[in-house]
């Protein structure tokens, strides 16, 4: 009945207002879950996002799109661990043709407006797993954020185990942990100390657009405008690590 309906509802966006205690990690497979949201999980659209279940009898994530909507967050618990060490990962069960992700960090579930992306926005093929780099701190920052853009209302895209981990690094990747950038604010250029080969390095706004390239361990930054920018530092072996830095 409507009233049935209805309480179920009142129950969900109890259970989405419940405090939270904030996690190091995790990593989320659905199984607990009988509807959504739940368990510290949120969406900006939560009549857009369901559990679904798979023949085999799997539950997941399923996420109704609306036409050309250009928001529709899957939003994490609090994690305390945005710190440039940790990624993201999950896996692409179901991927209509057209739909656009994005991933970034936000402040609250209750702001989705403070969403910052990080990287472009990218396409995903059905059947496969998407990891991503470390993704670096920003002040105020507590919640993943996964961003899923359609182009039609009769698409639905399923994802399953959303994982937010630290990152398995080599001893490469150890020492690229340990590089350092100056001067940090910067004015003309920005450097790079690091003991390993450096492929590349790479400017992006905090927003996700690249704006400068260096094949050298010296960048410049004189034509930048005044902010808080990100650094990704690719070494040879494919490692890599992003770190902020402020231009004056």
């Amino acid at each position: 009945s409507f009233n049935l309906a209805f309480d179920v509802f009142k129950v969900a966006q109890a259970a989405a207002q419940t405090p939270c205690n904030s996690v190091t990690t995790f990593t989320e497979t659905f199984e607990d879950f009988t509807y959504f949201p739940q368990n510290c999980w949120t969406a900006s659209n939560p009549f857009g996002a369901r559990i679904d279940t798979t023949i085999e009898g799997d539950q997941t994530l399923a996420i109704d799109l609306n036409a050309n909507a250009s928001e529709n967050y899957i939003i994490s618990p609090e994690v305390s661990t945005i710190d440039g060490l940790h990624h993201l990962s999950f896996d692409a069960i179901q991927v209509p043709e057209g739909v656009i992700f994005e991933i970034g960090t936000m402040t609250s579930p209750n702001n989705p407006d403070s969403f910052v992306s990080f990287g472009d926005p990218f396409v995903l093929t059905a059947g496969t797993t998407f990891n991503s780099i470390a993704i670096p701190s920003i002040i105020d920052h507590k919640h993943i954020a996964i961003n899923v853009m359609g182009i039609s209302t009769q698409q639905t895209v399923i994802l399953d185990n959303i994982s937010w981990k630290v990152l398995n690094l080599s001893i490469e990747e150890f020492e690229l942990n340990s590089i350092q950038i100056y001067p940090n604010p910067a004015t003309t250029v920005l450097n790079l100390n690091s003991a390993i080969e450096i492929k590349s390095m790479e400017i992006y706004t905090i927003t996700g657009q690249l704006v400068a390239t260096s094949l050298t361990k010296q960048i410049n930054v004189d034509h930048l405008q005044s902010g808080v920018y990100i650094i990704k530092v690719s070494a040879e072996n494919g490692a890599s690590k992003a770190l902020k830095f402020v231009k004056k």
